[in-house]
C-alpha cells in the first residue's frame, strides 16, 4: 500500500530531488494506520517535521523555525487538497490511495476514546444475525473526554505542549459525526469505564464479549430490543458463560447482576455458584423489571424477584 501511495503522491506532487513539506506530510500520511485524519492530525504531522526538519533523514527545505503556525498548517492543508493527496469529507479528510474503511474503523479513527458497541459489537462477534443499518459507539462522558484529550495531546507533542498551548493550532476536540457514508452514527456517552479489544492489523476497538453482554442489560434497545436479547442469551450464554460471569461481577450492579441471573438459569438452563451469589442482590417486594424500558407485569420470577416484562 505505501509503495502505491509512493507512486500517486509523485505524480501529484511530482519527484523533485529535495524535500518539499507538502511532500513530507503527504508521505507521512502514507505511513500512516489512521483511515481518516483530521485537523488535529495533521498539526500533529506537520509540528513534528518542524521539530526534526528531516523525514526519512532527508533535510526539509523551508524549514527554519521549531514550532508551525496554524498559517503554515492552512496553507499546507490547502495545497494537499489542490493535489488531491485529501478529500475533505465534512469534519475530516480521506486520504488518496487509501483502501475504503468502514465507518467503525472512521469513527475509532476521529474520536481515539471511542470503541464499537451495543448491537455493532453484537454483529462483530457473531452474536446476532441483524445487520445493523447504524454504527453504535461508546465514549466517556464530556468530563471525561476532556481530560483523556488533555493527556493524548500532552504525549502528541510532547515538550512542544506548552507552545503549543499557547498557539491557535486545532486542539484535538470531540467529534460530532452524524453519519458516514450511509450510516447514521449512534453515539452513547458513560460514566462507566469502557471494556473493549484492539482488533489487530486495525485501528478498531470493540467491546470485548463480556462488556457486550452487559450491555445487553444496560441498553437493551440499543441491542435490538430485551426479546433479542433474551434470545442472544439463550443461543450464546453457555458458551459464553465465564466471560459474563466474570464482567459482571467486575462491573455489573445489582440489577444488572439479578437480570444476568435470571437469564442465565431460566432461559440458558445455567447452574453456578458465582450466580447463587447474585441472589444477595434481590429485593423482596420490589418493582424490579427484565426490561428496564418496558411497563410493569405481574409475570414474575420468585427466585430473582423479578417482573418477567416481555412478550
Amino acid at each position: 500500500m505505501i509503495s502505491v501511495l509512493r507512486t500517486l503522491i509523485k505524480r501529484s506532487l511530482g519527484d523533485k530531488q529535495s524535500m518539499e513539506l507538502i511532500k513530507a506530510i503527504a508521505l507521512q500520511l502514507g505511513e500512516s494506520n489512521k483511515p481518516v485524519v483530521t485537523e488535529y492530525d495533521l498539526g500533529v504531522i506537520v509540528s513534528n517535521l518542524y521539530r526534526t526538519k528531516k523525514f526519512k533523514g532527508e533535510r526539509i527545505k523551508t524549514i527554519s523555525k521549531d514550532f508551525p503556525s496554524k498559517r503554515i498548517l492552512l496553507k499546507n492543508i490547502a495545497a494537499l487538497l489542490s493535489n488531491g493527496v485529501i478529500q475533505r469529507q465534512d469534519t475530516y479528510f480521506t486520504v488518496l490511495g487509501k483502501k475504503n474503511y468502514g465507518p467503525g474503523e472512521i469513527m475509532c479513527s476521529l474520536d481515539p476514546f471511542a470503541y464499537v458497541s451495543h448491537i455493532s459489537a453484537m454483529s462483530f462477534h457473531g452474536l446476532t444475525d441483524r445487520i445493523p443499518s447504524s454504527i453504535y459507539l461508546s465514549t466517556p462522558n464530556q468530563k471525561r473526554w476532556r481530560e483523556f484529550a488533555r493527556e493524548r495531546m500532552e504525549k502528541d507533542y510532547g515538550d512542544k505542549f506548552q507552545e503549543f498551548s499557547m498557539s491557535t493550532l486545532p486542539k484535538l476536540t470531540r467529534p460530532h459525526v452524524e453519519k458516514v457514508g450511509k450510516f447514521p452514527v449512534h453515539i452513547y456517552s458513560s460514566v462507566h469505564a469502557g471494556a473493549f479489544k484492539h482488533v489487530s492489523d486495525s485501528i478498531l476497538r470493540v467491546s470485548t464479549i463480556g462488556r457486550t453482554f452487559l450491555d445487553m442489560l444496560r441498553e437493551p434497545m440499543l441491542c435490538g430490543g430485551m426479546r433479542h436479547v433474551m434470545n442472544v442469551y439463550k443461543e450464546h450464554g453457555k458458551l459464553y458463560k465465564t466471560l459474563i460471569i466474570d464482567e459482571l461481577n467486575q462491573h455489573g450492579n445489582k440489577i444488572e447482576k439479578v437480570r444476568a441471573g435470571y437469564l442465565l438459569e431460566e432461559l440458558c438452563n445455567l447452574r453456578d455458584e458465582r450466580i447463587d451469589e447474585w441472589l444477595s442482590n434481590v429485593e423482596r417486594g420490589g418493582s424490579r423489571k427484565l426490561d428496564p424500558s418496558a411497563e410493569y407485569r405481574p409475570t414474575y420470577s420468585e427466585r430473582w424477584c423479578l417482573s418477567i416484562n416481555v412478550d
